[in-house]
């Protein structure tokens, strides 16, 4: 709910309280099992480019199951794609998220599982459909692409931030290439292991794979074994 109040004010939306206890109130009534809510603010009633003075919103849920052990153990595959021109607007989940749906494609016709997004400078951004941690060699804390790059704040990544500390830097291929391990973060699959970078093997997944273990037995997931 802050997250999208604070998309919501970067859009120019507003997001009145009433709304946002209603939203609240509603799903603490649901019993529901494993699955995604998504809740959408639409611009409401008015012409195209009109000011947003009456929001509307609506929600929807589908069922999805979170990653098991096996996957867990497997891990994601990532390539890197580099795109050009102006991503400072990336990650905001507002309008279409289109472009994000063409990383994805792109890894995936590549045969991975996830793309790492590179700005036109070669800086890391995030993953397409997700934010990105990184331990280095040595260091126990993991790293994730400043706020500066463009990379989104993340629930997921909040929760992160709640069970452990976590660095903030300006990271290129180059510190990617030295991890030891890697993990992509979204509300969706919750942890994921990374296994593999551009088709080099990680040397050391196991800070990745304790992570989601953590996520798993905290949110006590269904398919936890």
């Amino acid at each position: 709910m802050d997250l999208l109040d604070a998309s919501a004010s970067r859009n120019g939306f507003p997001f009145p309280a009433s709304v946002r206890k209603a939203i609240g109130n509603f799903v603490r009534g649901l019993s529901l099992p494993d699955g995604v809510l998504r809740i959408y603010l639409t611009a409401g009633p008015g012409a195209p480019c009109s000011p947003v003075t009456d929001p509307g919103c609506y929600l929807a849920w589908e069922r999805a199951e979170f990653p098991c052990a096996d996957e867990l153990e497997r891990g994601y595959r990532l390539v890197t794609l580099r795109r050009r021109g102006d991503l400072s607007g990336w990650g905001e989940k507002s309008g279409n998220y289109l472009d994000h749906c063409k990383a994805l494609g792109e890894a995936r016709s590549r045969g991975a599982d996830e793309a790492l997004l590179l700005d036109a400078r070669g800086r890391a951004v995030s993953c397409a459909m997700g934010n990105i941690l990184l331990w280095m060699n040595g260091e126990d804390r993991p790293v994730t692409p400043a706020r500066e790059s463009g990379a989104r704040a993340g629930s997921l990544l909040g929760w992160v931030r709640g069970k452990m500390e976590i660095g903030e830097a300006v990271l290129r291929i180059g510190d990617f290439r030295r991890a030891r391990a890697m993990a992509v973060t979204n509300s969706r699959i919750g942890v994921m292991p990374v296994s593999r970078l551009d088709g080099k093997d990680l040397c050391d997944p196991s800070p990745a794979r304790l992570l989601a273990l953590s996520y798993l037995q905290d949110r006590e997931l269904s398919r936890l074994p």
